[in-house]
């Protein structure tokens, strides 16, 4: 495909990057969907943000692209994914932390993820091992999620 191929089916950049924000955002929830439903512990729960970690830095160009804009969910295919990925997230956490306080341990969790794929982006902290990074994760729900067994 040439440069110039996307002009030809796009007036403007605005609809393909909505496009392929959207189609980002159905493969992280592919990947969400695809792990035990409902999740059993705050573990089950961490692998949410294992798969999310993973897409970021796997298709990072991608990553950037679907968050790197204001979303309006009302009326944009991008904001509406993203919507529905943490509803689907906030739907995980209930499951496992029903009650009270679940909106901000979810919100905690999500900003967790998208925190620590940031700074691996970044190359801060060093950039490990895939399998050294998911433990990274796993570790940084299990402090959110369950602090007092996340204690040393």
């Amino acid at each position: 495909m040439s440069a110039a191929a996307p002009d030809l089916h796009f007036d403007d950049c605005e609809p393909l990057e909505s496009a392929l924000a959207v189609e980002g955002f159905d493969h992280v929830w592919g990947t969400m969907e695809a792990l035990p439903s409902p999740p059993a512990d705050a573990a089950a729960v961490s692998e949410c943000g294992v798969a999310y970690v993973r897409f970021a830095l796997a298709r990072p160009g991608r990553f950037k692209l679907m968050l790197g804009r204001e979303c309006d969910d009302r009326d944009d295919d991008r904001g509406r994914a993203a919507s529905a990925l943490n509803a689907d997230f906030f739907d995980a956490v209930a499951a496992v932390f029903p009650g009270p306080g679940t909106e901000a341990l979810a919100t905690a969790g999500w900003a967790t993820a998208h925190g620590l794929a940031f700074l691996h982006l970044d190359g801060k902290p060093d950039n490990l091992a895939p399998e050294a990074i998911d433990e990274r994760v796993r570790a940084s729900f299990m402090a959110v999620f369950d602090p007092i067994r996340s204690r040393p």
